[in-house]
């Protein structure tokens, strides 16, 4: 999933004015943290970079528009879509419009997270 929806980057002008490869942008998204783990062997600086923003959004009451793990009650289970981050945590969640194909993969990989919960809690318990 690219951050970010192929009708909401139309909104802002077509992908070719900006010479912008959709299906390449999901392909590097999907593999962006093994490269950085091939790289470097470990990926840490990344996770710890995206507490501290997270932290200082919440602390500051920033309001900051970031992309974070929040819950769904459409897919139920958490996952990745833009809020904004305040003195409570998640003020808002902001809902992207989706493409029939965009929502189809969005599910998927809600329900694949539900998945390896669910397996998860049964090794654990």
């Amino acid at each position: 999933m690219v951050n970010g929806s192929r009708e909401w980057i139309g909104h802002y002008g077509t992908c070719e004015k900006r010479n912008l490869n959709l299906d390449d942008l999901e392909e590097a998204a999907r593999r962006g943290g093994w490269e950085v783990y091939k790289g470097k062997g470990y990926t840490s600086w990344a996770i710890s970079t995206c507490a501290v923003k997270l932290s200082q959004a919440v602390l500051s009451d920033a309001h900051a528009a970031c992309i974070c793990s929040c819950y769904s009650e459409k897919y139920g289970t958490y996952v990745g879509q833009p809020a904004i981050i305040g003195k409570n945590g998640i003020e808002e969640v902001l809902t992207l419009p989706l493409t029939t194909e965009e929502e189809a993969k969005f599910k998927h990989s809600a329900d694949t997270i539900k998945e390896k919960f669910q397996t998860f809690e049964k090794q654990t318990n």
